[in-house]
C-alpha cells in the first residue's frame, strides 16, 4: 500500500469514527454528511470520494456490527451447553450486542438503511443469524426442551424480534426498568413461550 492509499485509508476510518459519534450524539436523522465534513476540516467533495451516501456510510458502520452479533450467536451454537442456556446466552449478547447499541441510538430513523440497496446483505447476515437460533431451537426440540408445537422459522422470528428496540426504549430508557431486568424479563418470557 502507497502513501496516498494509507492517507485515504486513514482518512475513511477517522470519517467512520466521527460518524459514529455524531450518530450516537445526536441521532442517524440529525448526522448530515456536511456535519462530518466540518468536523473533520475537509471539504464535503472529499467526503463523498469515501461514500456517495449517507445511508452507504452508515450502512459500513452497521455491517460491522450485525456481522461480530452473527459470530457470536456461531459460537453460541457451537458451545455444548443445555439448549436453554444457549438461548439465554444469545438473548443476553444479542440486547448488549454493539449492534443492538447503535441500532437503539436511531431505531426510528435506522429504516432508511435497511430501505437501502444494501439491505439484501444486511438481510443476508441476518438471515444466517436466523439460522443459528433455528439450529439452537431445533436441537432444543430434539431434546423436548422445547415445544414442538410452535414451528421452528416462527420461533426463530420471534426471537429476533426481541432485539427490535422500541420495546427496551419504552422500559429502560425511560427508567421503568433496568437493562439487567430487562435482558431477564426477556429471556424468561421468550423461553416460557417456547418450553415444552
Amino acid at each position: 500500500m502507497n502513501k496516498r492509499e494509507k492517507k485515504f485509508e486513514a482518512r475513511q476510518e477517522l470519517i467512520l469514527h466521527t460518524a459514529e459519534r455524531l450518530i450516537m450524539d445526536s441521532g442517524y436523522h440529525a448526522m448530515k454528511m456536511s456535519d462530518i465534513a466540518d468536523e473533520l476540516e475537509i471539504a464535503k467533495g472529499t467526503l463523498y470520494l469515501h461514500y456517495k451516501s449517507k445511508e452507504e456510510l452508515v450502512f459500513e458502520l452497521i455491517k460491522p456490527k450485525i456481522m461480530e452479533f452473527r459470530e457470536i450467536v456461531e459460537s453460541v451454537v457451537g458451545e455444548d451447553f443445555h439448549p436453554v442456556r444457549q438461548m439465554e446466552r444469545v438473548i443476553g449478547e444479542g440486547l448488549s450486542s454493539s449492534f443492538f447499541t447503535f441500532v437503539l441510538t436511531s431505531f426510528p430513523d435506522m429504516g432508511a438503511i435497511f430501505a437501502d440497496a444494501k439491505a439484501k446483505e444486511l438481510q443476508s447476515i441476518q438471515d444466517e443469524v436466523i439460522a443459528c437460533f433455528e439450529r439452537i431451537i431445533e436441537r432444543g426440540k430434539r431434546e423436548r426442551v422445547f415445544t414442538e408445537d410452535l414451528p421452528t422459522h416462527f420461533s426463530a422470528l420471534q426471537l429476533m424480534q426481541l432485539l427490535d428496540p422500541l420495546v427496551y426504549s419504552i422500559m429502560v430508557r425511560e427508567d421503568r426498568m433496568t437493562h439487567a431486568d430487562f435482558v431477564k424479563y426477556t429471556t424468561l418470557h421468550y423461553l416460557n413461550s417456547i418450553r415444552a
